[in-house]
């Protein structure tokens, strides 16, 4: 941890006891005022005036009867309903606008579905393709025979040992590539 972020651990530190302080104190000045307040509670509150000249300036003014009416008067004055009624609206606008924005999403991939569906039932995809061949077999070759003959549909034959340069078989190219390969 570096100065910075000790130092302002403990500056929090001290706020947070001179908060704890200061309520204490008022809580105990309440109790002066109104009769409740114990011996012991008492000398606290005593010690605590004469401590610091702040802590005596600051009893006084909690003690002013008329500066404590004064600002509860202002606080009173204070509407806290109508800004909590237009808090409240404008969180009702933001749902209703977000429930909008999520029918709208609701539509489009409906939408993006139902183009999908309609696309592959208008064109359907045909795996039952059969490979066309490339000529007709009259005779099966038998294994190990002397050579093989390639018939083509116009009636060339091809003679698949000396194949090398390639013959073009409807629309496609044939290669002999070894011995025992035709590409």
């Amino acid at each position: 941890m570096n100065d910075s972020m000790k130092k302002q651990d403990i500056k929090c530190d001290i706020m947070e006891k001179l908060e704890k302080q200061v309520f204490k104190v008022s809580r105990l000045i309440f109790k002066e005022v109104t009769g409740t307040i114990s011996e012991e509670e008492q000398r606290y509150l005593e010690w605590w005036r004469g401590k610091d000249p702040g802590n005596e300036r600051l009893y006084r003014e909690l003690r002013d009867g008329q500066r404590m009416m004064n600002e509860v008067k202002q606080l009173e004055g204070v509407d806290v309903i109508r800004p909590l009624e237009e808090m409240h609206l404008r969180i009702r606008e933001e749902e209703r606008r977000l429930r909008w924005r999520r029918w709208q999403w609701g539509v489009a991939v409906a939408a993006v579905v139902v183009l999908f569906v309609g696309f592959f039932y208008l064109f359907p995809v045909d795996d039952k393709l059969e490979p066309e061949s490339l000529a007709k077999t009259e005779q099966p070759i038998k294994a190990g025979g002397v050579r093989a003959v390639l018939r083509l549909e116009n009636g060339k034959e091809v003679d698949l040992e000396t194949l090398a340069e390639g013959v073009k078989v409807g629309g496609m190219k044939a290669v002999k590539i070894d011995e025992r390969r035709v590409s």
